[in-house]
């Protein structure tokens, strides 16, 4: 009997990571993995209150299977684009990373 996990599981694979729904490839560190990346761009205010600069915040989703975690401080390059690593987590088997890069 299939347990919740094993669905959970199915569905990273025939969902979130299917090339025809949410994921495509792209090239991390030289290689073309299938992931889901979403970006988004903050603005962090200093103390002082004065406008702050503008953070391109990237979260990239893959299999665990197919990506080694990186560590955090790390630099990846994401389709030619250089990141540093925020955060590192693995959820069930997608392995989630945060990843900061300072341009517009």
């Amino acid at each position: 009997m299939k347990t919740f996990k094993d669905f959970a599981e199915a569905d990273v694979q025939n969902v979130f990571l299917n090339l025809n729904e949410f994921a495509d490839y792209h090239d991390i560190d030289g290689e073309k993995i299938k992931c889901v990346i979403d970006k988004n761009i903050i603005s962090e205010i200093p103390e002082n209150g004065l406008v702050g600069d503008f953070i391109n915040m990237t979260t990239l989703y893959a299999d665990s299977k197919d990506l080694e975690a990186p560590e955090e401080g790390q630099w990846m390059s994401i389709d030619d684009s250089r990141h540093i690593v925020k955060s590192v987590s693995i959820e069930g088997t997608m392995l989630v990373i945060v990843l900061r890069e300072n341009r517009q």
